[in-house]
């Protein structure tokens, strides 16, 4: 059944209530159960409102109980079975990827590259205590045009396999409702742009906090590398970039790695070290 509502599209699979409505040019949300404004196991910090039912880049159809996920130029990119939404025991979601795709992200670990036939547990940990930890991150990437972000935290797994009748995505979690969204655009850059807009740009740090490599080949005399220290000083880099600094060759030896009790090495205004 379908029927349109305010900004959304209104579904139903059996007793599940499914909506659709976009939430930017080219972002799709489709809300899986009754989900509110603000569920705990949301990742956004506020869940945006819906502006309508189509975008300007990305469109969906609904027939014989598939929703299908469109590009701006016709194209179809994914096709949702709605009747596959279920709540049983758990929420269950099944994908009909269109055509040859690849995939890529779901945080790490895993097979790498290309996720296509992988199965990804979404519930972060640390094996057994030891170095290093698998996170994941439910986003996908196709290099068709479209990112798949599936807007919960709770335990899940997703499954992506070539089948007899084609390729699926399945994608199964212990929470009760859910909100997934199509990300699409013009090309990759435009998709990345969309996904940062919906989960939030990256702050940068000032450039200079970036990191420094710099050879100490080429330094002929000690008096050069204090002549070093002040250009940042005048530049207004307050601290040498490095907490260690050496260099050693025959004719010139000078270690510039401040020790405890050591004085330093340079005594200029405005640097510390």
């Amino acid at each position: 059944m379908a029927d349109r509502r305010d900004q959304e599209l209104v579904l139903s699979a059996g007793t599940v209530p499914i909506r659709v409505g976009t939430v930017g040019e080219a972002i799709l949300r489709v809300a899986i159960g009754a989900r509110g404004d603000a569920p705990p196991s949301s990742y956004l910090p506020a869940r945006p409102p819906a502006r309508g039912p189509m975008g300007a880049q990305l469109a969906v159809e609904v027939a014989d109980g598939v929703l299908s996920f469109r590009s701006a130029d016709g194209g179809t990119l994914l096709r949702f079975a709605i009747d596959s939404a279920h709540m049983h025991a758990e929420t269950g979601l099944r994908f009909e990827v269109v055509g040859e795709q690849h995939f890529y992200g779901l945080g790490e670990g895993g097979q790498q590259f290309d996720r296509l036939g992988i199965t990804r547990r979404f519930w972060n940990f640390q094996a057994n205590r030891g170095q290093g930890a698998d996170i994941a991150i439910p986003l996908l990437v196709s290099q068709a045009g479209y990112a798949l972000f599936f807007d919960n935290s709770a335990a899940a797994h997703l499954e992506t396999a070539d089948v007899y009748d084609g390729t699926w995505i399945e994608y199964k979690t212990a929470a009760a409702s859910l909100d997934f969204y199509v990300i699409g655009g013009r090309d990759l850059r435009a998709v990345f742009a969309g996904v940062a807009d919906l989960l939030g740009h990256a702050t940068m740090p000032p450039r200079w906090a970036l990191g420094y490599m710099q050879s100490s080949r080429h330094f002929d005399s000690p008096d050069e590398v204090r002549e070093l220290a002040r250009s940042f000083r005048d530049k207004g880099c307050a601290q040498l970039p490095r907490q260690g600094y050496s260099m050693r060759r025959a004719d010139l030896s000078l270690d510039l790695r401040r020790r405890q009790g050591d004085e330093p090495w340079c005594r200029l205004p405005g640097i510390r070290t």
